[in-house]
């Protein structure tokens, strides 16, 4: 959500903890990715094991 203020330094950090991976918002989100992956994977390599 956008805070319309000329205080930019909470977009900023927002930013900043975005891109750093042990944020805790993000390892929500890594966690979800590494477990969306990992149902992918698992589904193409049950459909090569399958003749």
């Amino acid at each position: 959500p956008q805070v319309e203020s000329g205080n930019n330094i909470n977009e900023i950090n927002k930013e900043d903890e975005a891109s750093d991976p042990r944020s805790g918002d993000n390892l929500v989100e890594i966690g979800e990715t590494k477990k969306y992956l990992i149902q992918k994977f698992a589904s193409l390599v049950n459909k090569k094991l399958k003749p």
